[in-house]
């Protein structure tokens, strides 16, 4: 019998969650059972680069589609060329573009349909309005819906998405998609001790439910007493020239680097002493599991699914939403006891391995696609 045939649709932006997690499916999905192909939809500005290029370097069959505009019927009949000469059985999408194209693409094709629901800002008009159209019309056309976090389950079940339809299987991590792993946190006494640096770092899409400017408040206090930490604000965003302004009204410009999109993350993260989430809203983001996974002790509030990886004081710290004066404390404390920051940070470590392998993940992918694949063949009698 040949193998099911898998296609991953995506409309890539970048290097981030999404495409860490399709690449690692791609990776770890059981051969003897499946083929994986990634449709990538590519707009004029070539964003999807980056991520074809990791795919194709893992072996993956890559299919480019050029999308021309919202609404392209060449790339439709191009995504549906795909699907029926690789004989797809199951067509997996990851985002709301790639949703519209591989629904209208697939009409009338033996195939069943599956979603990855990974939560996304809604930070404009038209995501506001893309999302909304998810949620109330195209996710009723999907066989399962797959949600990376029990809160993003009960946002759609909110949004009158069947729960019988809502598969929660949470993120993994892959460490060898990074170029490089780090080792350790490194000692925060003995950067006071040779005059070295001390960095946080905050990692994200520059919005304001990413609670950048809390951080920023609670490190100007730091900074007074400990002159020698400095952060990087990792990403973009429209929150962009709000934050570089709060930045300089603090009067940390020597202090604080707003760094931009970076493709070099695992550089970033190696010069990285703690990471600081601290979002108003989050599932369960995947800087935290790379976080985690590379030994760096963390600082996050309690949202979303965060706290099934973070234990208080055990495996990092956690802090209420919007609490200024919480962060500046955890990052105190944790300047103040490196010993006890580097027994959590190897805690965590051991958490995410443990709760989010890639294995655990495909393992549960896997029986979702054999359910569809039987189910399928039972409304075809």
């Amino acid at each position: 019998m040949r193998n099911v045939r898998v296609a991953h649709i995506r409309d890539s932006c970048g290097m981030y969650g999404a495409e860490r997690v399709i690449l690692t499916l791609a990776r770890h999905i059981s051969r003897q059972e499946f083929d994986v192909t990634v449709i990538a939809l590519q707009g004029p500005e070539g964003k999807s680069e980056k991520f074809t290029r990791n795919a194709a370097a893992m072996g993956i069959d890559v299919q480019p589609v050029s999308v021309r505009g919202r609404l392209d019927f060449k790339a439709l009949l191009e995504v549906r060329k795909i699907l029926r000469e690789r004989s797809i059985r199951i067509l997996h999408c990851h985002d709301f573009k790639s949703n519209f194209y591989g629904l209208v693409a697939s009409i009338g094709l033996p195939i069943a349909r599956l979603v990855t629901a990974h939560g996304s800002t809604r930070d404009s008009f038209l995501k506001r309005a893309y999302l909304f159209l998810d949620e109330k019309v195209s996710y009723h056309f999907f066989d399962r819906i797959i949600a990376v976090s029990d809160r993003l389950r009960g946002e759609l079940e909110q949004k009158g998405v069947s729960r019988r339809k809502i598969e929660v299987i949470p993120n993994a991590i892959d460490l060898s998609l990074m170029v490089s792993a780090r080792n350790g946190s490194g000692d925060p006494e003995s950067k006071r001790r040779v005059g070295e640096r001390f960095v946080f770092g905050v990692i994200g899409r520059l919005y304001p439910d990413k609670g950048h400017r809390f951080f920023l408040e609670a490190f100007a206090r730091l900074a007074k007493d400990y002159p020698f930490v400095t952060a990087k604000i990792v990403g973009d965003g429209p929150d962009k020239i709000e934050i570089s302004q709060l930045v300089t009204r603090l009067g940390l410009s020597g202090e604080v680097d707003l760094c931009g999109e970076r493709e070099d993350m695992d550089v970033v993260y190696h010069v990285l002493d703690a990471v600081v989430i601290p979002s108003l809203r989050e599932g369960l983001p995947y800087v935290l599991l790379e976080s985690m996974a590379l030994k760096i002790p963390v600082i996050s509030t309690a949202v979303g699914d965060i706290p099934t990886l973070i234990r208080d004081g055990e495996t990092g710290w956690l802090v209420p939403q919007g609490d200024t004066d919480a962060i500046e404390r955890g990052m105190r404390e944790l300047i103040a006891s490196p010993e006890k920051a580097r027994q959590m940070a190897e805690r965590g470590c051991e958490a995410v391995n443990r709760q989010c392998s890639p294995r655990t993940m495909i393992e549960r992918l896997e029986s979702v696609y054999r359910q569809a694949i039987t189910n399928g063949e039972r409304s075809a009698r």
